[in-house]
């Protein structure tokens, strides 16, 4: 029996009982476009919340254009993000510290190009990897947020995917953001309202509504390699010394 497109997307985020989520493969993205393809956007807009890879393709397909250059267009632009998006140019290189040394996958120094090895292996334009950024132009992207969506997105949007949701493992998640769970890696002083993002690189940025406070972090934690777990005690740290030099107490 032909999977649906239902069913795979389902299948995807292990929302199937008794089935594991599929590991995003080479020929994943193609096979996704070619089942969304015939399905309308009332349809696309009824299903679960799927993956950040999925769903990227999903707006690629809504908007009738890659990934990367909608972003450019929608985000990076109204922004003034001029020095943000998929697959930086090589004048940008000497100015991108390297993530990993990769013995295993590509063979090589990771830099200038996605870390991820699924992204990687997508072209470097993916929903959940490949966007390069300074701190200051992530910082601006946090502002708007901050802001209400500041043309970006609508207020009430952005309280859809503000609100908290239980996961899996027992934690709390919102939309495509990570929320405060004790002992939380936004430190101790955001709120319970904070919304924040996680990169496997080391990189991040935590967002307090409450506070009208963004801070951003980005680091290469896995150079040479993905073995160091020490930002995890690092990420808290900076995050209470930044509140704490604020006056920002709970």
């Amino acid at each position: 029996m032909q999977e649906t497109a239902q069913q795979y997307i389902q299948r995807i985020l292990g929302f199937i009982e008794g089935k594991e989520p599929l590991r995003v493969q080479q020929e994943t993205p193609k096979k996704l476009q070619k089942l969304i393809k015939p399905l309308s956007k009332a349809q696309l807009t009824r299903q679960p919340e799927p993956g950040k890879w999925s769903i990227a393709q999903i707006l690629a397909h809504l908007a009738d254009e890659p990934l990367d250059s909608f972003c450019r267009r929608e985000i990076f632009g109204r922004l003034g993000m001029t020095e943000t998006g998929f697959n930086p140019p090589a004048a940008w290189k000497a100015r991108i510290p390297p993530t990993e040394n990769d013995r295993n996958f590509r063979r090589r120094v990771i830099q200038g190009e996605v870390n991820d090895e699924n992204a990687s292996v997508m072209n470097g334009v993916a929903g959940h990897a490949g966007v390069f950024a300074p701190a200051m132009a992530v910082a601006r992207f946090a502002a708007a947020l901050l802001a209400g969506g500041s043309g970006l997105a609508r207020p009430e949007t952005l309280r859809v995917f503000a609100q908290k949701h239980p996961a899996k493992t027992g934690e709390a998640r919102a939309l495509g953001f990570d929320v405060p769970t004790p002992p939380s890696q936004a430190g101790k002083y955001f709120s319970s309202g904070s919304l924040g993002h996680l990169g496997f690189t080391g990189c991040s940025a935590w967002m307090d509504p409450e506070r009208g406070l963004a801070v951003v972090l980005l680091s290469n934690r896995t150079w040479p390699d993905r073995s160091s777990k020490q930002i995890q005690q690092v990420r808290p740290l900076v995050h209470d010394a930044v509140c704490e030099e604020l006056g920002v107490r709970s």
